[in-house]
């Protein structure tokens, strides 16, 4: 079980919303998500870590946006916040941009292997397998 004492030590990412590129937010949801699949604490704590270590301009925009739509740090779940994040933070054209780099990914002068890897970053934006992998695996 996941104690608030617990809480400093265990570091979870922090976010000030002021990112030189979009795959920072990105790489902060992601640090996230694999904290809470690192720790086992109750649900409903997953959101109440995340608000706690916002700093700057997304924790006053976290704020504004309970104050808008009327829910508190306790009501709100952690994927609920993910889609609010993700609104804000990492709108559609920054998915629609990365799918379309991976379409017009080219070898050009580049070695293979700096290929496979930018092919293998790329590839979780490609919408079509996303869905096909949800079907194959589930």
């Amino acid at each position: 079980m996941y104690l608030p004492y617990d809480f400093k030590k265990a570091r979870p990412p922090t976010f000030d919303g002021d990112v030189k590129k979009l795959e920072d937010e990105e790489a902060w949801l992601l640090g996230m998500k694999k904290f809470f699949e690192l720790h086992d604490h109750i649900h409903n704590m997953n959101s109440k870590i995340v608000i706690f270590n916002l700093k700057g301009k997304v924790d006053i925009w976290c704020e504004d946006v309970k104050c808008v739509t009327g829910i508190t740090t306790k009501e709100l779940i952690w994927h609920e916040f993910k889609r609010l994040f993700r609104k804000k933070y990492l709108p559609k054209r920054y998915y629609d941009g990365k799918s379309k780099e991976s379409y017009e990914l080219k070898m050009g002068s580049i070695t293979n292997e700096k290929y496979m890897i930018m092919f293998i970053e790329l590839l979780r934006y490609v919408s079509y397998l996303k869905d096909e992998n949800k079907m194959t695996i589930g």
